[in-house]
């Protein structure tokens, strides 16, 4: 399995516009939208609104929906330092015949395998 190749850029949309809702639901809301694309590939999005009653979870907070939207934009650059890094801490692990084992390796490679969509 393969992503789409980077670099992702975000695009705002609908940044603070009020939405009307129905269903007996209150009736305006604001609502943030951050798209994640690579050109004119659509990738994801991100979205969030203010709480209303009776409606189901969302964030609600228009830093955090950005902050979210960003960090899925910097996947494809942070995938491949880690890899990158990886690497090299294998390369000195061996030339130093130092123990492979620590947590944080472990927990890159896993990192690593989830971004992939393979199991561990």
């Amino acid at each position: 399995m393969s992503h789409t190749p980077g670099p992702w850029s975000i695009h705002q949309y609908g940044i603070g516009a009020p939405i009307t809702v129905n269903e007996g639901l209150p009736t305006e809301r604001v609502f943030w939208e951050f798209s994640v694309g690579a050109g004119e590939t659509l990738i994801g999005s991100v979205q969030g609104t203010t709480p209303i009653a009776g409606g189901y979870p969302r964030i609600d907070n228009r830093d955090e929906v950005e902050a979210n939207a960003n960090l899925i934009a910097a996947a494809p650059e942070l995938l491949e330092a880690l890899e990158n890094l990886l690497r090299h801490a294998d390369f000195i692990r061996r030339a130093f015949s130092i123990d492979a084992s620590d947590r944080e390796v472990t927990e890159a490679k896993a990192a690593i395998l989830k971004a992939r969509g393979d199991k561990l």
